[in-house]
């Protein structure tokens, strides 16, 4: 694969700008537009030249591993990508991508069964399967979601939160025509259910907020400084819900739940939530106990065990799921 100085930066402006699919590129506004990402990234400000533009576009065109095999496509001054489902994200590690993951698992591997860092465990799976599919057949084979979206924005959403700075979100939610405008202090990336989203605060109405990244148009950086002190209620938040969506004033409720003795296994060697504990044990089964805020996450992850899970309490919470057990059921009358 190419490398050069800020080369790799700019073949990723190029392709999240020709995947962006709400946005039509006119030859002219992509150099411009990548020269403004490099002076806001590099503080290079004397711009790309059209040749050396047309010479990333030659690259980015060239097949792997010299090149990315991007489908670019030039016409009457528009400029885009002929399949409007690529995108350089996409293409298999090269030689020296391998070579320096491989340097990484090394210099990890030591470090990983130290209680603090039992996290790497899950990492270096993650490294050693991105290389096994790269030599051929697949030996680990991981969870994701081949039709995610937004992916392109984690890079530059992370140095935003890193520099702890205010950023302008276009969004556009499901099930609308017309995009939103948010101006959000940004404290969280958050991957949940092979969905990324992010997460943070909102001035205007005082409250916090998840945006999905698939849904996400277009980012701007304020350069205006985040508060810090919103990021601490927002973490604790986090620590008292299943999966992102939470409602600002509930308080986290006592949860009981019985599982058969099909599912009891399943659930003590993975549990549901950091905070579960067991309670009862017995031949038929266990009961847990969680403190968690109530929501649509939580229920959807209840219902997910079928017949083999029974909630105990609170009331509000079973009568929820057996209403949607019914609702269910009638679909198939």
């Amino acid at each position: 694969m190419p490398v050069g100085k800020n080369a790799g930066y700019r073949y990723r402006i190029i392709d999240q700008a020709l995947t962006n699919r709400h946005k039509r590129w006119r030859y002219t506004d992509l150099i411009e537009h990548v020269s403004e990402k490099l002076a806001e990234e590099y503080d290079i400000y004397k711009g790309i030249s059209k040749r050396q533009f047309d010479d990333d576009l030659r690259i980015m065109r060239k097949d792997f591993p010299e090149g990315y095999g991007a489908p670019i496509v030039r016409k009457d001054g528009d400029i885009y990508y002929e399949d409007p489902d690529f995108s350089i994200n996409n293409n298999p590690l090269n030689d020296t991508d391998i070579e320096n993951l491989k340097e990484v698992l090394r210099l990890i591997r030591p470090f990983r069964a130290l209680p603090q860092l039992m996290e790497l465990e899950t990492i270096i799976g993650k490294v050693q399967g991105a290389i096994s599919q790269h030599m051929g057949d697949e030996i680990i084979s991981m969870d994701h979601n081949p039709q995610a979206k937004g992916l392109h924005f984690i890079e530059r959403l992370y140095k935003i939160i890193k520099e702890e700075n205010v950023v302008s979100v276009l969004y556009r939610p499901f099930m609308r025509e017309t995009e939103t405008n948010f101006i959000i202090h940004p404290f969280l990336i958050k991957e949940y259910n092979n969905r990324w989203f992010l997460q943070g605060w909102v001035p205007e109405t005082g409250k916090y907020i998840n945006l999905a990244l698939d849904r996400i148009i277009e980012i701007i950086n304020l350069n205006e400084k985040s508060d810090k002190s919103k990021r601490k209620k927002l973490m604790d938040l986090q620590k008292k819900i299943v999966g992102i969506s939470f409602v600002e004033g509930e308080k986290p409720q006592s949860i009981r739940l019985w599982f058969n003795h099909l599912q009891a296994p399943y659930i003590k060697t993975k549990p549901l939530h950091p905070g579960q504990k067991i309670v009862e044990e017995t031949q038929s089964g266990i009961v847990i106990s969680l403190n968690l805020v109530l929501n649509f996450e939580l229920e959807q992850l209840i219902l997910s065990y079928g017949e083999r899970v029974k909630v105990l309490e609170p009331d509000s919470l079973a009568e929820k799921i057996a209403s949607r057990i019914k609702a269910s059921a009638e679909n198939y009358k």
